[in-house]
């Protein structure tokens, strides 16, 4: 059944009831770089999804994910400044910023343990929050970004194959391969809403002649000085990490993999939450399963 977001922030079927008993509310939070648009549902266990670097919005992405969560347990999906359903940024910033923003307001829940659902650049903000939380009992990574992606690219055949096509794509090329790839994943309706949330994002950002607020060159010079230079995974954090088969050996060494780390080669592009959502769902329900002291 296809799934559709009400203005509420309900999932909704095609007939407009709220898909498997599992509603979400919509919140706009104003901060001092902006409006957050989040999307929750409170509960003991609250469930943290992080989305990549883009204009989506992250609980419309995630939803085929969201869905198979029981009720009982919380959801927090999030959509960062310039993307999604959230606001424009009133000025540049570097992520730290941001995910001090995001960490408040899941303290602000009150949940008894966090698990953290990050694709992208959403892991630099997981590694962050989990520094800063003393309750996260897991975590879910979708190709997190390394420290290494960003300072110093593996020089292998793969990943410089990866760059040239990205260097020479034009936006035309970018859109056209995100709509197949969208409309491709998920049912027509919901494959139309995140289309559509993401053109107005765009058409947002371009009318306020501004670019994504986040300063991606600054947020990467900062890991290389003091403690975020140490900036990972914590060994007690039980955790799954899902990247394309080339990216393996660079995950086994990068600050999300510790002895408590199960890295799982899946998928055929970045955005392995379309393509597999069945598997990323399996992890989190192993990581709700565990038993925390």
């Amino acid at each position: 059944m296809g799934l559709l977001i009400s203005a509420s922030g309900k999932f909704l079927s095609k007939k407009g009831d709220i898909a498997m008993g599992y509603p979400l509310k919509t919140k706009y939070i104003k901060t001092i770089l902006g409006t957050l648009k989040i999307s929750i549902r409170s509960g003991k266990t609250l469930l943290v999804f992080l989305n990549g670097y883009g204009l989506y919005d992250a609980a419309q992405v995630f939803t085929p994910i969201i869905q198979k969560v029981s009720s009982e347990v919380g959801v927090m999906a999030v959509d960062y400044l310039d993307s999604g359903l959230s606001s424009n940024s009133t000025r540049s910033f570097v992520f730290t910023e941001e995910a001090d923003l995001i960490t408040k307001i899941i303290q602000e829940q009150n949940a008894k343990r966090v698990i953290v659902v990050a694709h992208s650049i959403g892991g630099l903000y997981a590694l962050y929050l989990a520094q800063k939380l003393n309750n996260v009992a897991g975590f879910v990574g979708i190709e997190p970004t390394t420290k290494e992606i960003l300072l110093s690219p593996p020089n292998e055949a793969a990943y410089i194959a990866e760059q040239e096509e990205h260097k020479n794509a034009t936006e035309a090329d970018i859109n056209n391969m995100m709509h197949e790839k969208i409309y491709t994943s998920f049912p027509k309706d919901l494959a139309d809403q995140i289309w559509t949330t993401a053109a107005d994002s765009e058409k947002k950002g371009k009318i306020n002649n501004q670019d994504h607020g986040l300063d991606l060159a600054l947020s990467s010079s900062i890991l290389e000085k003091g403690e975020y230079s140490n900036l990972k995974l914590a060994k007690t954090i039980p955790s799954f990490v899902f990247v394309r088969p080339y990216r393996v050996a660079e995950y086994k060494r990068s600050e999300y993999c510790t002895e408590n780390t199960t890295v799982i080669p899946l998928g055929e592009s970045h955005y392995i939450h379309f393509e597999s959502p069945a598997e990323i769902s399996q992890a989190i329900q192993r990581l709700l399963a565990m038993k925390t002291s």
